[in-house]
């Protein structure tokens, strides 16, 4: 995995107000130009989803993928080793649930 580098941020990266940016419906700058991380800049990261409560994912993967992730979803909960396999090749791990308890304890 490559290391994190500073030329993956934005120029605008920190900068709470941009002059001259139209702003989306909660005031944040509109584009992906003003995004924190540029477009493409996450090659070879990968963000494994543990997603075990269904919700639609289209959008959220689709930015991902435009920052350069690797996006994996995996909607049950694997087996130990298999989950291992996905853990040991991902830069980031997002479990979304909800209040129903999905996954079992192991003595």
């Amino acid at each position: 995995m490559p290391d994190w580098k500073v030329q993956e941020y934005s120029r605008f990266a920190g900068q709470q107000q941009i002059h001259g940016a139209f702003k989306d419906t909660w005031g944040n700058a509109k584009g992906n130009e003003y995004d924190l991380i540029r477009d493409n800049t996450m090659k070879g990261r990968e963000v494994l989803i543990l997603r075990l409560y269904h919700c639609n994912l289209n959008l959220t993967e689709a930015a991902l993928k435009k920052k350069g992730f690797t996006v994996t979803i995996l909607s049950v909960m694997p087996s130990p080793n298999v989950f291992q396999k996905h853990l040991d090749k991902a830069s980031q791990l997002w479990i979304i649930s909800s209040s129903i308890s999905y996954l079992k304890t192991t003595p």
